[in-house]
């Protein structure tokens, strides 16, 4: 009843923001991932391999083959531990956004897509990056059973910040994967009651 309650919230939150006009909100960051090729990441992002062996990436291209399904499609983050790092090295690999201006409204939104296949004690986290510290603000062990669309209020630790940042963060053993794509921040303004 959990999980129903939360997609029924998230579709929701995505609905309205999303059909709202151009006006109501900016968008901060819209990343598809189009740009990126092979482990290297779009401009102003960061692949940082934490611990495992050097080759232990966040991957552009699929070169795993993994089938993931719409709307993941084309370029997207992917971190394979099973395919690509299945060498019985425990491996932490980071993924984080380029600094964002989230100073133009006080809420701001995360919206992404992924495909979070669990098992092995694979876990993956998001970081948020409040302009001082970073802060974990949720970790994924439990797949998503294909691909699952998130919305997090972001608001708390963006809100007014000029040098927000956050990050994906895999870790693991051979432990599965970790899909993402369409990333998307977004602050939505305050509506004009004229």
């Amino acid at each position: 009843k959990k999980s129903l309650l939360q997609l029924i919230i998230a579709i929701a939150i995505a609905i309205f923001f999303f059909t709202t006009s151009s006006s109501a909100q900016t968008y901060i960051l819209n990343e598809d991932f189009s740009s990126a090729t092979g482990t290297t990441p779009p401009s102003g992002w960061s692949n940082i391999n934490v611990q495992g062996t050097a080759t232990d990436l966040w991957q552009f291209d699929n070169n795993s083959n993994r089938t993931v399904n719409y709307p993941i499609i084309g370029n997207f983050a992917l971190f394979d531990s099973e395919r690509n790092s299945g060498d019985s090295v425990p491996e932490k690999v980071t993924l984080e956004s380029p600094y964002l201006d989230c100073s133009y409204s006080p809420n701001t939104l995360l919206y992404f897509n992924h495909e979070f296949v669990g098992g092995r004690n694979g876990k993956g986290i998001l970081e948020v990056y409040n302009g001082s510290t970073w802060q974990i603000f949720t970790t994924f062990i439990n797949s998503t059973n294909g691909v699952k669309s998130e919305v997090f209020n972001l608001s708390s630790y963006f809100g007014g910040v000029t040098n927000a940042k956050f990050r994906f963060t895999w870790e693991g053993d051979s432990s599965f994967y970790w899909a993402i794509d369409n990333i998307k921040i977004f602050a939505p303004l305050s509506r004009d009651v004229n």
